[in-house]
């Protein structure tokens, strides 16, 4: 939380904030760790001054990423960028838009069915719970619906006004 202190590579930093990022894939993978591959690292995603992460990179304690976005004018090209950027000198790992939504549509794609699933739970527990209280209502109310049918209503009547009654009160 803000005001904590983390400890990267046996120096401690202070928590100043916490954001959210659409540019990583969404949980578990946001360490880049998806069902595609990408590199291995579990540790997170910190964001942190210039200095700080001079200072780790110069120490060699800990490997120090940089993570650059570009919006490309022509989306259609990020491919080719992709190719001719490539170094396989440098340790450079790019991951175009159209891989980050293959990853994110991958855990969706798992999770609707348990979603799907989940809401018909819930919408029949909606329904089962208003159908008892309904029930214990016009079980409260067998006296007023004796006495509306004495005075010649109907059954479909009686259950107007005591539906009008409940959904009323």
């Amino acid at each position: 939380g803000v005001g904590d202190h983390v400890t990267i590579a046996g120096r401690p930093y202070p928590v100043v904030g916490i954001a959210v990022t659409s540019a990583t894939s969404i949980y578990p993978w946001a360490a880049q760790i998806g069902p595609y591959g990408g590199p291995s690292d579990y540790s997170g995603l910190a964001w942190m001054t210039r200095s700080d992460a001079r200072a780790l990179a110069s120490s060699r304690d800990l490997p120090v990423t940089l993570a650059l976005d570009l919006k490309l004018r022509d989306p259609a090209a990020t491919e080719a960028f992709r190719e001719a950027h490539h170094v396989p000198a440098a340790r450079v790992t790019f991951h175009s838009w159209q891989f980050k939504a293959e990853q994110d549509m991958v855990i969706l794609r798992n999770s609707q069915p348990i979603l799907v699933l989940g809401s018909w739970l819930l919408s029949f527990l909606a329904v089962t719970g208003v159908a008892v209280l309904a029930a214990g209502r016009a079980v409260e109310q067998t006296r007023r619906a004796g006495l509306l049918k004495a005075v010649g209503a109907t059954p479909g009547l009686i259950a107007v006004v005591l539906l009008t009654e409940y959904l009323a009160l």
